[in-house]
Formats: structure tokens, sequence, C-alpha cells
């Protein structure tokens, strides 16, 4: 097993406090294009492109699928990820894995990797690993999985779908290990309890999360109010609560909180056409927290002129710059509306 090399850690220590920055990838990828073995100097050519690929607008005839960065990959996949997968990681070579470009490994069935896992913890391969998306979880592995060296380093964790948790969270939140975490991924069709998200919210471990991602996960007024309501989640950026069923009443209390000073990106998304509606956006819009939004996505929620009126009238929605309101029930004079209102200046899509 490789022992990490210090210049190597620095630079990736760097980039994972600040994962969107591209001054400390390309710092990087300098570094290693200057080593002697060829396995880093391709590592530092692809950081280089993948750096200036994401620089590039999505339509910019110059920008490369991934297919030309899998090459690489490809070549040098023993060398750069053949001790995770080893030890039970499923590494591949998809746009997806490349976060941040970092690695975002999935272990599928941590019951039974978690294991030779945690050998690697310590390993230079495993000092790439920005985050772990996780497929299975039993009360064992939450035990293991949380004291464990394998979430010192790491800054993003996605939870299994569609499956129960048992007790993860409240493991999560209660680890010293987890402090690094600035990603957190619960979408996953299992109800969060309100013990859960309230173990999240006042965790004293997890207060350096920016981006929470909750989606399709059905939550009641109790969990929305201690997230709305954390002083521990003070420094959230991003919060996804798209397709979440929320009743009017959790709509209520996550409007009513005074949490979240940091929040600029909400989802509220696809709730269908019952949706909050535009009772759920008056309410939503009249914390002045709301004013801090840079983005703001309402798409699919049942938002007739009568909400588009609610937007367009208050005065603390001047930082908004993106706005979704697609598949709701607009006219187009409550697009034009949105275009001209004073409070809105600063809107850009």
């Amino acid at each position: 097993m490789s022992a990490p090399r210090a210049e190597l850690l620095e630079l990736l220590r760097a980039i994972k406090a600040e994962p969107e920055e591209n001054t400390p990838k390309l710092a990087l990828a300098d570094w290693l294009q200057e080593q002697p073995d060829a396995a880093d100097r391709a590592r530092g050519e692809f950081l280089h492109r993948f750096v200036q690929n994401n620089l590039l607008a999505t339509t910019d005839p110059a920008r490369q699928d991934f297919g030309a960065l899998a090459s690489l990959w490809n070549r040098y996949e023993r060398e750069w990820a053949g001790e995770l997968k080893e030890a039970g990681f499923t590494v591949w070579a998809t746009n997806h894995l490349f976060r941040w470009g970092l690695l975002f490994p999935v272990l599928d069935d941590p019951r039974a990797a978690i294991t030779p896992a945690r050998r690697v913890a310590g390993s230079e391969q495993y000092a790439w690993v920005a985050g772990i998306a996780l497929r299975a979880v039993d009360p064992a592995f939450a035990s293991l999985f949380t004291g464990s060296a394998l979430l010192d380093s790491l800054i993003a964790l996605r939870l299994p779908p569609e499956v129960a948790r048992d007790a993860l969270l409240e493991r999560l939140a209660d680890s010293p290990r987890a402090t690094g975490l600035l990603d957190l991924d619960l979408g996953s069709r299992y109800p969060v309890e309100a013990a859960e998200l309230e173990a999240v919210a006042r965790s004293p471990h997890l207060v350096r999360l920016r981006r929470l991602s909750l989606a399709r996960s059905p939550l009641d007024a109790p969990a929305l109010a201690a997230l709305a309501n954390s002083v521990a989640l003070r420094g959230l950026r991003a919060l996804d609560l798209s397709a979440c069923e929320m009743t009017g009443d959790a709509v209520r209390a996550f409007a009513a909180g005074t949490g979240l000073p940091a929040l600029t990106e909400l989802d509220l998304s696809n709730y269908g056409t019952a949706g909050i509606g535009d009772n759920g956006v008056i309410r939503l819009l009249a914390n002045p927290h709301a004013g801090r939004l840079r983005k703001l996505n309402l798409g699919h929620n049942g938002i007739s002129e009568q909400g588009a009126t609610a937007l367009c009238v208050q005065p603390h929605m001047r930082h908004l710059m993106r706005l979704d309101l697609s598949a709701n029930l607009l006219r187009n004079r409550a697009a034009g509306d949105l275009a001209n209102a004073p409070p809105l200046g600063s809107l850009e899509e």
C-alpha cells in the first residue's frame, strides 16, 4: 500500500478546503507534472484538462466530452485506483466519479467491504477520495463507518437510496470524524425522522456543512422546524428540499425559521400541481432570510399570478440572480412582470 507523500497531501487538503476553486487544482496539476513518475504526470494532465473543460460553457464547441479524459483514466486506472478497487470500492471512468477533479467512488456492499476499506484509509490513493456514495447500511456498519478513519478526509457523503439508514444519521452527527463534511446528500425516498434531522441540526461536528440535500424525503413539520432553526447549520449555503412532499404545516414551519443565515440556494421544486402553492410562496418570501437567496427553484408547484406577484413586490429579494418557475400556472404577463420588477433587478436567468 502506498504511503502518502506530504506535499501531495497538502495540495489535496487545499482542494478539499475550497473544492469549487480552480487555483488549488491547477497548483496540484503543476506539481504532478513535475514528478518523475509517468502516472503522476498523466494525472496532472488529467486535472489540467478537467479544470479547463469545466471553465467552458456546455455549449462551447471547444468543450470535450468525458470520453476524451476517460482514455487517460483507463490507461492509469491501476496506478490511480487499484488499491481502492481491491478494497471493495467501485471506481469507473464517468464524469460523476470526478467531482471537483477528485474521486467519488461507491461502496457497493459496505457490510462486506468495511474491513478491507478501512485498511486503505491512510493510503495515497484514498487521499484522492473526496466523497463516498453508500449503497447499503445496517447498524453494525453504521458504528464501524462513523468511527473509522474513512471519514477523516471526506468532504462529501451520499447515503443509500430507498433503504433504511439504521441510525447512520445520528451516529454521523455524533462523530468527531465528520467535521470535514461540506456536502451531505440524504435524499432517498426514506422518511427522515424528526429525531434524525434534529441530530444533524444540532451536531457540533457538522458545522462546516455548505450543502444539504433532502430531496425526495417526506418531511414533517417538526423535522423542518429543527432544520430551519438550526444553530449548527448556520454556514449552510445550499439546501435541496425538492419533491419532499411537505404538508402545509411543514412549509409554515420552514418559512418561520430563524436559522440558516448563509443560505443562498434553495430548491423547493417538484411538489406537483398542489405544490406549496401561492400561500407557501408568500409565507416563504415574508421571511427576511429569503432576501439572501441568489438561486431559487420553485418549479412545478401550482404557483399562479398571485405567487408571482408576491415575488415582484418583496423589497428584500434584490440579490436573487436565478429563478425557476417552470411548470407552474403562469401566463406570459407574469414573466414580463417578473422581468421588470424593481426588487428583482439582479435577476439574470
